[in-house]
């Protein structure tokens, strides 16, 4: 798939291509969305409509982050995924350190 200048995901895309060249990084789909695991647990997507970034971090700073009016909590079906938050705003500096962050907590270890 091509990604064209009104592909809400091109954004995403274009912060994670160093990850995609990790070799414990592959492509997939969650929730119907594009989304990158790390030693096949997820840690980041983007939503496929808003190209809102979703990543997964710890419960600590999700509820950090929700406080502070920076993030929103992800409840597919009303159900709340405690350590999964989505960022609306599209910020290059705040995405690549959450990213960064969601991918070193999935270290498997």
């Amino acid at each position: 798939m091509t990604q064209d200048e009104s592909d809400p995901t091109r954004f995403f895309w274009q912060l994670v291509k160093p990850y995609q060249k990790l070799p414990d990084v592959e492509k997939g789909i969650i929730f119907g969305c594009p989304c990158l695991y790390r030693n096949k647990k997820f840690f980041a997507s983007c939503e496929r409509d808003t190209g809102h970034l979703l990543v997964k971090v710890n419960e600590e700073l999700v509820n950090e982050f929700i406080d502070q009016g920076m993030a929103e909590a992800f409840a597919p079906l009303g159900k709340v995924f405690k350590e999964w938050m989505i960022l609306p705003n599209r910020d290059e500096e705040l995405w690549l350190e959450m990213i960064e962050i969601a991918y070193q907590q999935q270290s498997g270890a």
